[in-house]
């Protein structure tokens, strides 16, 4: 027999798997989990924080996801009868592959979590494969580039099981390795089975689209790129999980000098980027936005613009007119700020070269006008 708080919990998970908005589906389920836990109910507790860990990692709240894995985990271990440690193997993999993009978290404790994940999936005896593959990316984020290589290619010599990612995402993490690599046209050549549609999922395409922007506009594929742009942008456009997608996008607009169409890409988004905790995503998006406005210096006459930017933002102005090298230089300190405090964690200057690397594309921007 149901009690009153028990009819009311399911309520509540009812109405946030209706929903398709994450922000509005995390304070349902947070709601839920203030309910089960007023009832000390380990239980609904466990239920609802493992629904929130899905929304949450898909929906552009890890910070979110990894408090509520973290207290399933304890659950877990202290009761795996009651908690079997299987359900959080998949959970396990989505936070630990967040974990490099908190400059906050040290190496040490980075690391201490992958042996933990990789303890438990020895003793299960699972394939070790996607603990490669996170390794792999989380070696990239970290600028450690040999161990990145070494694990890429115990990554792809393991044996794929019922816990390795789908095809889709491993095309395109293998995608990501090769432009890391500068391995533009290899790279092209990988993402063709996502990009003719043969293989996807939830996420692939919409991270491929995005990632293959700019190697398509360095091999001078212009309209090529425009159509992804065109699709990609459509499948990610309301889901704040894919704010550095949505950065590669506006990015590839300034290349191209699609300037309209990147300040609609700010305007919309800044909000998100202001939000946000996942600090990579933050800083993907304000370094595409700094390079925005540094084009804008060099080719508006008009010393300030109109844009509906939200009230949150630290520069906010009533008459919505913004003075183009204002908001030029407070991006540019967000993103000093940023790649500073990454690379102190990581002890090198990983982040500022591709910073760097990334402010020298302004040289080679070729103007190709995209149409709907």
């Amino acid at each position: 027999m149901s009690t009153g708080y028990d009819s009311k919990f399911h309520d509540l998970l009812y109405q946030a798997e209706s929903l398709k908005d994450s922000a509005s589906q995390i304070m349902l389920l947070e709601e839920a989990i203030r309910l089960a836990d007023s009832h000390s109910d380990p239980d609904l507790g466990f239920m609802a924080r493992e629904a929130l860990i899905k929304v949450a990692t898909f929906g552009g709240y890890p910070e979110k996801a990894l408090v509520c894995f973290t207290w399933c985990l304890a659950q877990s271990d202290q009761n795996p009868q009651d908690f079997p440690p299987q359900m959080l193997l998949w959970p396990y993999k989505w936070v630990a592959l967040s974990l490099a993009y908190f400059p906050q978290l040290s190496r040490t404790q980075i690391n201490e979590i992958l042996d933990d994940l990789t303890k438990r999936f020895k003793h299960m005896g699972i394939s070790l494969r996607p603990i490669h593959n996170i390794r792999c990316r989380i070696a990239w984020a970290l600028g450690d580039l040999p161990e990145a290589v070494e694990h890429r290619r115990n990554w792809q010599a393991a044996e794929r099981d019922e816990y390795s990612d789908c095809i889709a995402c491993e095309m395109d993490n293998n995608v990501e390795f090769l432009l890391n690599e500068d391995q533009d046209e290899q790279a092209i050549r990988q993402a063709e089975p996502i990009l003719t549609g043969a293989v996807r999922c939830a996420e692939v395409p919409h991270h491929t689209y995005a990632r293959i922007l700019l190697p398509l506009f360095r091999n001078g594929q212009y309209e090529e790129a425009a159509r992804y742009h065109l699709t990609g942008y459509r499948l990610i456009q309301r889901n704040r999980d894919f704010l550095g997608s949505i950065a590669e996008h506006m990015l590839f607009l300034v290349l191209t000098e699609n300037m309209e169409r990147a300040r609609g890409l700010f305007e919309k988004h800044l909000q998100w980027a202001l939000d946000t905790k996942d600090v990579y995503d933050q800083l993907q998006f304000f370094s595409a936005s700094s390079l925005l406005f540094e084009q804008l210096q060099k080719t508006t006459t008009e010393r300030s613009i109109p844009m509906q930017l939200p009230a949150s933002f630290p520069g906010f102005k009533k008459s919505g007119q913004y003075n183009v090298r204002k908001m030029n230089n407070w991006l540019g300190r967000q993103v000093k700020r940023i790649i500073e405090s990454f690379d102190k964690r990581n002890g090198n200057h990983y982040f500022t070269q591709q910073i760097t690397n990334q402010r020298a594309l302004l040289q080679h921007v070729h103007p190709f006008p995209i149409e709907e």
